[in-house]
């Protein structure tokens, strides 16, 4: 099992694919064909994330699972590792990287009605840096068409915090609201 850095996104070309299968756009009642074992991040062993594999994960009822195409990184993600980190004090406890992902829909569990199998989705869940995010069917969007899902995965934590936060300070629908922020576009060249 080796282990090294690498960044929240996980490409295709480091997935074990001798252990795959064409994933099926079926309900997981039926079976679906999907990889026995998967690409994922690990913290607690030390300053960086871990490269593993793990078991694909099946969902239970009210879950899915998303084959990931991006992974966002922040704040608490790093908090999380430096925590961890057992070679700077932390506490050593290994596990599954990541909160914020966006991807298509592989298979659904038991009692999902929406999203189904193939559609386009952000969410947010434990362990999301991995190529198969099991996730609870209330906790993710619909990604609109517009939207790439490298733009996508950054949005569950902060559209949750935002409507979070005006449902605490009590606004209702038609009520006016300030809302700063800024944003460029990126450098040419």
């Amino acid at each position: 099992m080796s282990e090294r850095p690498l960044s929240p996104i996980v490409p295709d070309d480091q997935f074990n694919a001798a252990h795959t299968q064409p994933v099926s756009r079926t309900h997981a009642k039926e079976e679906p064909l999907m990889p026995e074992t998967m690409t994922a991040l690990f913290g607690g062993t030390g300053p960086d994330w871990a490269v593993r594999q793990a078991p694909v994960p099946q969902p239970g009822p009210g879950q899915i699972v998303v084959r990931a195409r991006a992974a966002a990184l922040n704040n608490a993600d790093a908090s999380m590792l430096a925590a961890a980190d057992p070679t700077s004090g932390g506490t050593g406890k290994e596990y599954r990287a990541g909160y914020e992902f966006a991807g298509e829909v592989a298979a659904v569990g038991d009692g999902v009605g929406a999203p189904v199998v193939g559609e386009r989705v952000m969410g947010t869940t434990p362990g999301s840096f991995a190529q198969y995010v099991l996730a609870d069917h209330r906790h993710v969007l619909p990604v609109p068409d517009e939207l790439a899902h490298e733009e996508a995965c950054a949005l569950p934590t902060g559209l949750l915090t935002e409507h979070g936060a005006l449902m605490t300070a009590g606004f209702r629908a038609g009520q006016p609201v300030l809302i700063t922020g800024a944003t460029c576009p990126a450098p040419p060249g």
